[in-house]
């Protein structure tokens, strides 16, 4: 793909961006694209790779390397490269459905994993992908394409951000009728009102979505489901609804003094900036005031630096960016090897432009707020800042960052933004339709659930809709979920990780060993001889594998009479003892059928369980960890 030696004969080059203290003067976007040709060239740097992890879209060492939605990218920067940017169009489009969206606001990820990074400059894939689509819009390629039969059935998409209108574009595609729901005013979501003008302009919106109508998308706006129309009245008028709500639940920083006026979500902040742009050219004042304003911005992700951008175009007098974590390093850490992506400091447009205007990173790491202050008046006028160190729980064994005592200092501020992060998507809507919160993501990863002691679990059953649906999937669908359960979840400071495992010596044990680092393995038995058969068959996979056997449970051992203590087994005897000389393993526990077990379990309760049964099994393990 792409000219064999390009990375060597051509340099990177990007999109010029206009000087910082020039675009802080507007809203517009600020970069100024490459020329055909040279465009082209730069679509021939890609150095057909063996492995391109430029389109793997998977997780690597708890991040996801190379794009998340698996763009053909070798393909359609060999057809740059080529001079073919309408076939090149077609490639991108068969994975991507909004390339003028992605190609303006996607971190990059493909670029991230791109081979050429190992040792030089990656290739400028995402400027590629940007150039591609709005050659076909001006050549129009990118026209409306209705789709040709229609199956009659109708689907509500409830919100119209990036999910909602991918998911409408996917269905209108395979002929169903969709309808799309907007609470606000305009169609977009976290796209129209979340991303400032500078960064996506409104008018590229508003192509797409002129589009989507033509090919048969009805578009409703001011219409707030759950509240304005019934979650029934939905159900009832359409075959299925899609809720695709986004994170709109902002993370609070829960201080003394937040009830002050000056304080806002970053996400209001925002919104309230770009509809006033959209509205009145800012002329109706309706949005929230920066100019003079000492700004602090609590949170050091995009948003964050988005506030601190438009703050700066809105005129303040300063901005203060805080960061509770440390600052990363300029470059790759030995533990942070490619194609992982890079845990490195990025200075983005908005820190730029801080710098340029004031003479300096407006980031301070490892600090938080400890308390607001107010004036006379109730209105913000000081932030007490702390700073942070992380420190190990000797509880819970996590590292955590925490206050340093004594480092308190305090800062003049007038407007403070908080860009904390999102915890999900707002209640009155999940549970209008009877969605109840289970496994969460961050969009990149997986959070399990906690138990009510804190065991983190993740299950199949915490990603259905309904706990009662059947999981019909195949030998290799199962297995590839299994593996993603220890790749893409968060799992934090493991003390010790338990994967229950179906019996036999399916495709989930053989998953399990080959993609797992798997200290040991407990086999589990009870007394029926067909399972004996079936317990050997594991154990023996498990010698096959080289996998270390810690021990065998036998589970509904036997059940002891309340009143007189004898043991009696119901499933006949036991031949654990049998197994486990035979194969020189112990036996760690002879589990009973006890109701309270039962119990506890229908409780939600099992880790409070007192039983001495256990004992062995917990002490064999801990000492073979250790």
């Amino acid at each position: 793909m792409g000219k064999p030696t390009g990375f060597l004969d051509y340099e990177r080059r990007d999109a010029k961006a206009e000087e910082p203290l020039a675009r802080i003067k507007h809203f517009h976007e600020f970069r100024t694209p490459l020329p055909e040709a040279e465009q082209e060239k730069q679509g021939a740097r890609c150095m057909a790779c063996g492995v391109p992890f430029c389109q793997a879209g998977q997780m690597i060492g708890g991040m996801m390397s190379g794009c998340p939605l698996q763009n053909m990218v070798p393909e359609w920067n060999d057809l740059l490269y080529l001079g073919n940017w309408e076939e090149a169009y077609y490639r991108l489009a068969k994975t991507s459905n909004f390339p003028e969206f992605t190609g303006r606001v996607c971190p990059g990820l493909c670029e991230a994993a791109c081979t050429c990074n190992l040792n030089g400059d990656p290739v400028g894939t995402k400027g590629n992908e940007l150039a591609i689509i709005e050659h076909a819009y001006r050549m129009g390629y990118a026209h409306a394409r209705p789709p040709r039969v229609r199956t009659g059935k109708k689907v509500a998409v409830v919100g119209s951000g990036p999910s909602g209108l991918a998911v409408a574009d996917q269905l209108n595609r395979r002929g169903h009728l969709v309808t799309v729901y907007e609470r606000r005013d305009r169609a977009g979501g976290l796209l129209r009102y979340g991303i400032p003008n500078m960064k996506l302009e409104k008018q590229v919106i508003d192509r797409k979505l002129e589009i989507m109508k033509e090919e048969g998308i009805r578009f409703i706006v001011n219409c707030n489901i759950g509240a304005d129309v019934k979650a029934e009245q939905l159900l009832k008028e359409y075959d299925k609804v899609v809720l695709c709500c986004g994170a709109a639940k902002p993370r609070d920083i829960k201080v003394p003094g937040r009830d002050a006026k000056g304080i806002y979500f970053a996400v209001d902040f925002l919104t309230a900036t770009t509809k006033s742009l959209l509205d009145s050219n800012f002329a109706d004042k309706k949005y929230i005031p920066a100019e003079g304003k000492n700004v602090l911005v609590i949170g050091g992700g995009d948003t964050g630096n988005d506030c601190v951008g438009t703050s700066i175009r809105l005129g303040c007098k300063s901005v203060t960016q805080l960061e509770m974590m440390p600052k990363l390093p300029d470059t790759r850490a030995e533990n942070n090897p490619w194609p992982v992506w890079p845990r490195v400091c990025k200075t983005d447009y908005g820190q730029q432009e801080a710098i340029a205007k004031f003479g300096h990173d407006p980031r301070i790491y490892q600090t938080t707020v400890q308390e607001f202050i107010k004036d006379k008046n109730g209105n913000v006028k000081q932030a007490r800042i702390v700073k942070l160190a992380s420190q190990k729980d000797e509880k819970t064994g996590r590292m955590a960052m925490v206050p340093v005592e004594g480092s308190e200092f305090v800062l003049d501020v007038e407007l403070v933004l908080i860009a904390a992060g999102f915890l999900g998507s707002q209640d009155y809507v999940t549970k209008a339709f009877g969605v109840h919160e289970k496994a969460a993501s961050t969009g990149t990863a997986l959070i399990p659930a906690r138990s009510k002691t804190g065991v983190d679990i993740m299950s199949v059953n915490l990603l259905l809709e309904d706990d009662s649906d059947p999981v019909v999937w195949r030998g290799p669908v199962i297995a590839g979920v299994v593996k993603q359960f220890w790749t893409d979840v968060i799992w934090n400071d493991v003390d010790f990780l338990f994967v229950d495992m179906p019996p036999g010596t399916g495709d989930v044990p053989l998953t399990v060993f080959q993609s797992i680092p798997v200290d040991g393995i407990v086999v589990v038995a009870s007394p029926q001889e067909l399972v004996g058969m079936i317990v050997e068959k594991a154990v023996k996979m498990a010698q096959m594998m080289n996998i270390p056997i810690i021990g065998l449970v036998e589970n509904m051992s036997y059940v002891q009479c309340p009143d007189c203590g004898r043991r009696i087994e119901l499933f006949g005897k036991s031949h654990i003892d049998e197994t486990a000389a035979r194969y020189k393993l112990p036996v760690l526990a002879k589990i009973p059928i006890d109701p309270s077990l039962a119990s506890n379990c229908d409780s939600g309760v099992i880790e409070l369980f007192e039983g001495d049964w256990m004992d062995a099994a917990a002490d064999a393990v801990e000492q073979f960890h250790a």
